[in-house]
């Protein structure tokens, strides 16, 4: 099953020298501090304003260069980058849209290789948006916090794709994922894993309803071949485990215990209508 990457969104300038809830951090890792948007101020010759004053408006102004190779044009509140505007780095990465005080407020795009382009609250990615990763996956949905949160669909590059909930940016919660050659779950997940109650079906008309463990079938479950084969019981680490009943198409049954997929343990076989009891060692009868 394809994993896209650990999305890193958020590459705004760091505006410490302004105010402390300015300073940006995206997932666990700090990014590269930009210009400060008090040089970018000086550039302009901007002062601060004083009690009295007339309440400031936002002003559209001409494009600013900062010393370090990057650029602003848009509208300011003061000192702060507040309306619509684009900020472009020296590394040429590129964000355009909404500000608010310094920060991505409401509706931008920020291009840094991979594209994000929706919702922002306060600097971070949160509301609806899309993401286009840089390996072509591509994800449409609900974030919070600069992560995926709620419900998106997501694209990946081999041709698989996701439906379903996000929770901090891992798929948790009820979704779907398909194959490229048409294969599907359809159940819970935690944590990018099937765990808990679902289905898969394959290509190949095998399929498989029940309990989930870390992508593998774990607990009690169906499984169903395509030439009309049957089994209802217990698994473990993906193997038959337990006590468990398989069915043949002939009408064979063996209704007893097993270890590691294979018979082991007690059990009855029920074969052109005698019923036999007896012992079984991996999958052999030895009583």
């Amino acid at each position: 099953m394809a994993t896209a990457p650990r999305d890193v969104l958020t590459k705004i300038v760091h505006a410490d020298a302004v105010d402390e809830h300015m300073h940006m951090v995206s997932g666990a890792d700090e990014m590269e501090a930009k210009p400060d948007s008090l040089e970018v101020c000086k550039a302009v010759k901007i002062s601060s304003p004083n009690l009295g004053q007339k309440p400031q408006r936002v002003q559209a102004r001409p494009k600013v260069d900062d010393k370090d190779g990057g650029s602003y044009q848009g509208e300011w509140l003061g000192c702060f980058r507040h309306g619509k505007g684009t900020q472009v780095w020296a590394d040429g990465t590129r964000y355009s849209g909404q500000w608010y005080h310094d920060l991505p407020h409401g509706h931008g795009k920020l291009e840094q290789g991979d594209v994000y382009e929706g919702q922002w609250k306060y600097g971070k990615a949160c509301g609806h948006g899309k993401h286009i990763a840089t390996n072509k996956v591509r994800y449409e949905g609900e974030w919070h916090n600069d992560q995926k949160h709620g419900h998106g669909e997501e694209h990946y590059a081999d041709g698989g794709r996701y439906s379903g909930s996000y929770d901090e940016g891992n798929k948790s919660g009820e979704g779907i994922y398909r194959w490229p050659d048409g294969s599907e779950y359809r159940g819970h997940f935690c944590e990018n894993f099937f765990t808990g109650q679902g289905r898969q079906k394959w290509a190949d008309g095998r399929s498989y309803d029940g309990q989930w463990q870390a992508n593998v079938m774990h607990g009690h479950g169906r499984f169903r071949w395509p030439d009309g084969q049957t089994y209802v019981g217990s698994y473990r680490n993906g193997l038959r485990h337990g006590k468990g009943k398989f069915q043949w198409p002939d009408g064979r049954v063996y209704d007893g215990e097993w270890e590691d997929g294979k018979q082991h343990g007690k059990g009855t076989l029920i074969q052109k209508g005698q019923v036999i009891k007896g012992e079984w060692s991996k999958g052999l009868r030895v009583k």
